[in-house]
Order: structure tokens, then C-alpha cells, then sequence
């Protein structure tokens, strides 16, 4: 398409073509598709950008809250395996089997609710520890972390039966599961990371 213009009153004419309607449509398009994919691209850095400063504050605080979780349950069974609640040569889980099945489950109601603390306390740590264990530093920590998950689980199958060991008459393992050596490889950890 062409348009005649005239750059001054009686001088010659000056013929100016016009592109066709459909590359000047394309010459926007190309032009609103490239600004989108640029403002797509910097949305992305900056999610990615927030993800990782997320990522790094939570790695950070995971391993000392396993650690204090950890030492609670310590501080716990340490006060269960004495006296009133211990019973002389079994474990803490046998004890209170061998409490309620002498004096009645309502009787030893804050043993109970600290067993439950203490179960819920290693799940807690179990799940923290798992989700920082692919970003472990030390191979302590990997030894040691499997020792942990182990016990965890032990512990907990062998608290959800006591209930069940009761009711039938049975009786549980005298010994408690084996603590592993967690702290100092998580203290270790810790100092890696910092």
C-alpha cells in the first residue's frame, strides 16, 4: 500500500510505502511475546532466589530443634527410669506395663502422658532429621541417622502395642530400644553449617 504525502507545498511528491496490516501485527506480537517471556523468566529467578533463602533458614533451624526435641526426650526418660516410676530390671515400657497391669491404667496417667511426649517427640524428630538428611555434611551424621530412624520406629511400634500387649495378657521386651549416639553428630553437623 502506498500513500502520497508531500514533504512542502508545491514541491514533488514523496511516495512512502506502509507495511501490510499483517507484519505490523506480527512486529507486536513477536514484541509482547519476547516482554512476556523476559518477565516470565525474571518471576522465575526471583521465586528461585526466595526458595533457596527459604530452604537455607529452615536448614539452618531444623537441626537445632531435633537436637532440643532430642534432649527433652532425655531429660524425660532419664526421670522415668527412677524411682516412683521404674520398675527394678525392666525398661520404662515394661515398667509401665507392669504398673498398670498392678494398680490400673488410671493410676499412672502422667506416665502415660509423658510416653506419649516422649513419641511424639521422636516422630517430630524423625521427620525433621529426614527432610535435612539429603543435605547432610558429615558422614557421621549419615551413620548415625540410620541407628535414629530405627530406634525411632522401634520405639514407636513398641509404645503403640503396650496397649495391645495389655488387653492380651502378654508382656513386652524388659530392655528398651538402643538410643543411638545422635547428639554429637548433630552437634557436629551443626558446626559445619554455620
Amino acid at each position: 500500500m502506498e500513500v502520497e504525502t508531500y514533504a512542502r507545498p508545491f514541491q514533488e511528491k514523496v511516495i512512502v510505502s506502509k507495511p501490510p496490516p499483517t507484519v505490523t501485527l506480527a512486529r507486536i506480537a513477536l514484541a509482547c511475546l519476547t516482554l512476556l517471556a523476559v518477565s516470565s523468566l525474571g518471576e522465575w529467578y526471583f521465586t528461585w532466589e526466595s526458595l533457596k533463602a527459604a530452604r537455607s533458614v529452615s536448614l539452618t533451624t531444623t537441626l537445632p530443634t531435633v537436637v532440643a526435641l532430642i534432649e527433652e526426650n532425655n531429660g524425660t526418660l532419664s526421670v522415668l527410669k527412677s524411682a516412683p516410676f521404674s520398675e527394678p530390671g525392666n525398661g520404662v515400657l515394661a515398667s509401665y506395663l507392669a504398673a498398670i497391669r498392678r494398680d490400673g491404667v488410671e493410676k499412672h496417667a502422667e506416665m502415660k502422658q509423658r510416653l506419649d511426649t516422649v513419641d511424639a517427640n521422636n516422630l517430630k524428630a524423625l521427620a525433621l532429621f529426614e527432610a535435612y538428611l539429603p543435605h547432610a555434611k558429615t558422614p557421621a551424621l549419615l551413620a548415625e541417622g540410620k541407628q535414629f530412624q530405627t530406634f525411632v520406629i522401634t520405639w514407636h511400634e513398641r509404645w503403640i502395642g503396650v496397649f495391645e500387649t495389655f488387653m492380651a495378657g502378654g508382656n513386652t521386651p524388659t530392655a528398651d530400644a538402643a538410643s543411638p549416639a545422635l547428639l554429637p553428630a548433630l552437634r557436629a553437623e551443626i558446626l559445619t553449617t554455620q
